[in-house]
């Protein structure tokens, strides 16, 4: 079940990479339509804010998401370890490599 729950994440972060290339496509085609009626001054200052803001928080709730994903790993590896499908051993590397990762966000 593990492996399942990486390849959710590695999905999500993949569906996050394309939600940051559609939000580029439209912070060009605001800036394009901005700049039809204001300077470049003015259209960095409304759009570039408006954007950046929307940029930060969905990059906190993606990490939100990804961190939360990691815990449930941890979760499943407990339970694992409680069921004796898994060793000690094993369960110390991957639950160390999951803490490494979930510091990584």
């Amino acid at each position: 079940m593990v492996p399942a729950q990486s390849s959710v994440i590695k999905n999500f972060q993949e569906k996050y990479g394309q939600r940051i290339d559609k939000e580029k496509v439209m912070r060009d085609k605001a800036m394009a339509q901005c700049l039809k009626h204001k300077n470049q001054a003015w259209c960095d200052a409304k759009i570039g804010k408006t954007f950046d803001r929307f940029e930060y928080q969905f990059s906190k709730i993606n990490q939100a998401l990804i961190k939360l994903k990691y815990n449930l790993i941890l979760t499943k590896l407990n339970v694992f370890l409680l069921t004796k499908w898994i060793n000690q051993a094993g369960y110390n590397i991957i639950k160390e490599d999951i803490k490494y990762l979930i510091s990584k966000f």
